[in-house]
């Protein structure tokens, strides 16, 4: 077993492990997660690697945790530097006690791997319609009050670093991670993250806010219509912005998820 961060480990296979244990001079790529092309050009690649010895001597988190994920950006992207990314996802991780990321240079970003799912990729209801109501009477109950649960750790994680002065700017369900041991919901991403300070009004930081909370709300909507009418801080703010993500549909979301919860 390998650590990746403090919360999580993983059973490497031998030839990676052997890689672990006696670096070679640079990273070695297990596999690549993810590619952004444009025009046939790339814009950026996220591998995860075993950090070679140049790593491990350049940044000491490497050497902690050798198996690691590195984002790589390409000269035709255009990006801001990866070490305002750094900041950012550092501030996050004191605020919300998660893996840390490992550092930045002009090209790449490192970060300690979380392994999950993106919380996308496991919606109980799929992606609901931009427009319209889908009250999904055939799920799984059980489905739903897990993705709840969820939807729940995920806004309270939001609303604490929101209470520091940092919005994450890029909040979509695929920008989090759900690990399944130990359970837990973990935001990833920071790349278009913003303070509050370099706001350039008051407005415009409250509109920051309120987008990083639309596709938790919307989830959130889409869900009570099922399950019935929920208590807590999530399912208040939910109704609270339905006017605003729905303005044509409120009434209809009120009396669906006035009448949910017929399993």
């Amino acid at each position: 077993m390998i650590r990746l961060s403090a919360h999580h480990q993983i059973e490497l296979a031998p030839q990676y492990q052997e890689l672990a244990d006696d670096p070679p001079d640079h990273d070695h790529v297990i596999l690549t997660l993810a590619r952004k092309m444009a025009n046939d050009q790339p814009l950026i690649q996220g591998d995860l690697v075993v950090a070679g010895i140049q790593t491990r001597q350049r940044y000491a988190l490497a050497d902690a945790y050798p198996v690691h994920f590195r984002k790589t950006y390409y000269p035709t992207c255009f990006h801001q530097h990866p070490d305002v990314e750094y900041r950012n996802h550092a501030l996050a991780s004191e605020i919300l006690a998660s893996p840390p990321p490992i550092g930045s240079t002009r090209t790449s970003f490192r970060s300690c791997f979380i392994p999950g799912r993106p919380m996308d990729r496991l919606l109980p209801l799929g992606e609901p319609p931009e427009r319209g109501l889908m009250p999904a009477r055939d799920a799984d109950p059980l489905a739903l009050v897990g993705f709840w649960k969820i939807l729940e750790e995920v806004h309270a994680q939001v609303a604490r670093l929101h209470a520091r002065g940092l919005a994450h700017g890029d909040l979509v369900l695929h920008n989090v991670v759900v690990s399944m041991a130990p359970l837990g919901a973990y935001l990833v991403d920071f790349e278009q993250a913003r303070l509050r300070d370099e706001a350039a009004s008051a407005e415009e930081w409250t509109a920051i806010v309120d987008a990083d909370f639309i596709h938790i709300f919307r989830q959130a909507l889409h869900i009570q219509c099922t399950l019935g009418r929920q208590a807590g801080a999530l399912a208040d703010a939910a109704l609270a912005a339905l006017p605003r993500l729905f303005p044509d549909m409120a009434s209809r979301f009120l009396e669906a998820i006035g009448t949910g919860a017929r399993f």
